[in-house]
């Protein structure tokens, strides 16, 4: 269900913010140097990097899904509205423990 504003029109929210759970998007990828499409998080994924941060995250958190050459999968971790969220380039493990 959509949320209304005033006068009964559909109101835009950004992910985590109200407006539901966020849905795979494509965004820009400081690894590839492209433009590759996101997922969001899941919760494991969430909370191996609540543990590496030490605080509660949101949802707006989101992993590339683009196959590199050597067939992995990119997985670099950027926000929705910040390419470059982290001082150094931050990847989710191939395999979380």
């Amino acid at each position: 269900m959509e949320a209304l504003g005033r006068g009964g029109l559909p109101v835009r929210t950004a992910p985590g913010h109200g407006g539901g759970m966020p849905n795979p998007q494509p965004l820009t990828c400081q690894t590839c140097g492209s433009r590759e499409m996101h997922e969001p998080l899941t919760p494991d994924e969430k909370a191996w990097l609540r543990g590496q941060l030490g605080n509660p995250i949101g949802d707006n958190y989101y992993k590339c899904v683009n196959r590199l050459s050597d067939e992995k999968i990119c997985r670099n971790l950027r926000t929705h509205g910040h390419e470059k969220h982290f001082r150094d380039t931050k990847r989710l493990p191939d395999k979380l423990e």
